[in-house]
């Protein structure tokens, strides 16, 4: 039997090469699929509910036994959500949600980030688009100690990245309103967290069943590619 299928969402204003390490170590076990354009003040569960109507048909989806959903921050918010809405139709086909430098409760939603978030959805492209390379690229390249090849990558995503859509996504994240639905006993499915110790951009979780990396920050599918790698890998090798 073939394993499960892992999928990946990216983060905001990121795409598939977000997870270029990821990809290197699964292959073709490993997919991450397009955002689809968002309709304007959707909210995050909305968004991902319609966004599961597409998945659902994928072969990805059809021609497996069950899947894995994850992402990263943001992705992995969207990954929450959107197993929760195939879960609905398809109990049991979400093996399991695993979460990288994200969370499962609003908690995660800093008041600073919510806003800086609303603002940043205001702003003028141009100036946006300043923003993020001072914060995305040098303000990580600064923190994270990448690589020359994970730094042009970053920069690479900021080039391409859809306005339109990240503008949405800032404001759906700011205003991300889980509930209860994910904690441990009323989650559908397992869900497994692993983040950087001293991340500056999500709260530390003393909770025991969270994998910490000691000194990690935000960016660990980069900057701690083994050890995340080998995290997905012992989740997921039985499925």
């Amino acid at each position: 039997m073939n394993p499960a299928p892992i999928i990946l969402f990216p983060g905001l204003g990121a795409d598939s090469d977000l997870f270029f390490e990821q990809k290197k170590y699964f292959g073709d076990r490993l997919f991450t699929l397009d955002w689809i354009a968002p309709i304007s003040q959707e909210c995050l569960a909305d968004y991902c509910h319609r966004y599961a109507d597409q998945f659902l048909g994928s072969s990805t989806f059809k021609e497996s036994n069950g899947v894995y959903l994850g992402g990263f921050s943001f992705g992995g918010m969207a990954a929450l959500e959107i197993g929760s809405a195939v879960h609905q139709k398809y109990p049991g086909k979400v093996k399991g949600v695993l979460l990288i430098s994200s969370g499962r409760t609003q908690q995660i939603i800093r008041p600073l980030f919510q806003i800086q978030a609303l603002i940043g959805a205001r702003l003028p492209n141009g100036i946006l688009k300043w923003v993020l390379n001072q914060q995305l690229v040098h303000g990580f390249l600064e923190r994270e100690s990448l690589s020359a090849e994970q730094a042009a990558q970053l920069a690479t995503m900021l080039k391409k990245i859809d306005f339109s859509f990240f503008k949405w996504s800032l404001i759906a994240c700011a205003t991300w309103n889980p509930g209860v639905r994910y904690q441990s006993a009323q989650a559908p499915f397992p869900i497994f967290e692993i983040q950087g110790e001293k991340d500056p951009i999500i709260p530390f979780s003393n909770e025991s069943e969270v994998v910490t990396l000691s000194g990690a920050k935000h960016l660990i599918q980069y900057s701690h590619s083994r050890e995340v790698n080998q995290w997905l890998e012992q989740i997921t090798h039985n499925g």
